[in-house]
């Protein structure tokens, strides 16, 4: 395109109040899929792509179509309200582009520059901040425990006291993730509501 790019045209359809159509962008650069995924991208198509992964990603849109077809006024609503945390957390590991699904994180801990993030079955360390990959989760899904540790209460089993008058997180998976006394006070507001 000789004057916008995929971003600038989507862009020029943001208006307050009006639904974006269903989007999927192709490319040959990687590097804007995180970007894609941020303006709700139904699918980010990487060149050469093959013929059923084009037939996937028209699926998955045919899909959206329909459920905004059965529904239009809670496509408006949710357009009007933005969406303004994320459902995947698209990043690089190991030669591969990975779109995961926050509700597979177990939880998140801070590695001097960077995040691992755990989830049942594997890990990946990201160059990110706590703070700001905090802004992005739900609230009401993760909670922050710990200046280094951020835990997805779908999978937390229980948190009860261990020695010094500390507290540990215990998950459904055996793993423990350590509370600090200046965090606990997150867990019984979380249990208030």
């Amino acid at each position: 395109m000789p004057d916008m790019d995929g971003f600038d045209v989507v862009g020029e359809l943001s208006t307050p109040g009006t639904q974006l159509p269903c989007i999927i962008f192709t490319t040959a650069y990687d590097r804007y899929a995180l970007r894609a995924f941020e303006i709700h991208a139904v699918d980010y198509l990487l060149k050469p792509f093959t013929l059923e992964r084009f037939r996937s990603a028209t699926q998955r849109a045919m899909n959206q179509i329909d459920a905004i077809r059965q529904d239009p006024q809670a496509a408006l609503r949710k357009s009007a309200e933005g969406s303004q945390y994320t459902t995947r957390i698209v990043f690089k590991s190991k030669g591969r582009i990975l779109f995961l699904p926050v509700s597979e994180i177990c939880w998140i801990g801070a590695e001097e520059n960077y995040v691992r993030i755990c989830t049942q079955s594997e890990t990946h360390l990201l160059r990110e901040t706590m703070t700001h990959l905090e802004e992005k989760l739900d609230p009401s899904t993760f909670l922050r425990v710990h200046r280094s540790s951020i835990v997805n209460l779908q999978y937390v089993k229980e948190v009860r006291p261990e020695t010094d008058g500390e507290y540990g997180v215990h998950l459904l998976n055996g793993q423990r993730v350590a509370m600090s006394r200046g965090y606990r006070s997150r867990i019984k507001n979380w249990l208030e509501r």
